[in-house]
């Protein structure tokens, strides 16, 4: 009887043995991510540089692009699985039909500055009414803009918003005494006070921006676990950045294209895990586009937002 007994366990566990030999490996997710040179695309680079794609077992290929324009128009074409930007990004593309999903996002502090021309006199927000400001009007730039100065009483209709899309070119112009004013995300917001530029405004107390995780809908749809691994990575990796953020400032210089005069002193700031972002984030916006024209109807919070990736 004991003898029967051994043996049966053994077939037993030959079988679970052969069994779990025969199971298949879990197929790695390819995704192409849109990127940027801005400061929280650094922890797509570290999150490569680290191994961690690999680790959430999928395969991440970095598109670089220098434009917002040039990447938005390649994410349309369908040549990219997702990008980290906005999620006003999400909401202007998903402005008349659904084709992006943020599944996580986070607001972070010094994503806008405002400051005044070391030549113009201006050392109070106050005083720019009357005043020419550089941005880039219609986009984020715009919204932030007005938000910044409705926080300081002033309202975006005793200004004049002149559209400088590139912003090296609005700091040079803001250097040279051609803009009053202007409005800038690091570096270049770093770069201008270092030149003697006036901080007048910025948005420490009134977050206003920071990383959306955005994909396609066939992306969401049909890479479900590459999604998740993606979302999973950066959770992660911020995570590693805060924790030594000294040893990422060379990684943090070269994908913002942080000024070499600067590169020694600028702060790597401490980036955010995402969240799901709230339909009152997603209706502020929505809204302000809304009442300036860029849309025409409300835009549905189902449409833009995807809770299922982040628990």
């Amino acid at each position: 009887m004991l003898k029967k007994l051994v043996l049966s366990l053994v077939l037993v566990f030959t079988l679970v043995a052969a069994g779990c030999a025969k199971a298949p490996p879990t197929e790695t997710v390819t995704l192409k991510i849109g990127s940027l040179p801005r400061v929280f695309d650094m922890v797509l680079y570290t999150a490569q540089q680290e191994g961690i794609f690999e680790k959430n077992n999928i395969k991440v290929e970095i598109v670089p692009f220098t434009s917002v324009v040039e990447r938005n128009t390649a994410f349309l074409a369908g040549q990219l699985d997702g990008f980290v930007d906005s999620i006003w990004e999400a909401v202007n593309i998903d402005k008349d039909q659904e084709i992006c999903k943020v599944v996580g996002h986070n607001l972070m502090p010094d994503m806008f500055v405002l400051v005044a021309s070391p030549s113009a006199g201006i050392t109070s927000p106050e005083q720019l009414k009357g005043k020419e400001i550089g941005t880039s009007t219609g986009t984020i730039m715009e919204y932030a803009l007005n938000s910044l100065l409705a926080s300081a009483g002033v309202s975006s209709k005793d200004i004049t918003a002149s559209n400088v899309p590139k912003m090296p070119l609005r700091l040079e112009m803001l250097m040279q005494g051609k803009l009053p004013a202007a409005l800038f995300t690091p570096p270049l917001s770093a770069q201008a006070l270092s030149g003697g530029a006036v901080k007048l405004l910025d948005d420490s107390r009134q977050q206003l921006a920071g990383p959306g995780l955005i994909f396609s809908v066939n992306a969401v749809d049909t890479k479900k676990t590459g999604v998740t691994g993606f979302v999973n990575s950066w959770q992660q990796t911020v995570k590693l950045i805060n924790a030594d953020p000294e040893k990422y400032r060379s990684l943090l210089v070269s994908t913002a294209m942080v000024p070499e005069a600067l590169a020694a002193t600028y702060q790597v700031p401490a980036f955010p895990e995402v969240r799901i972002p709230t339909e009152a984030e997603v209706k502020t916006l929505a809204d302000w586009m809304k009442s300036n024209g860029l849309i025409t109807a409300d835009i549905p919070y189902s449409r833009v937002v995807d809770k299922s990736f982040i628990k």
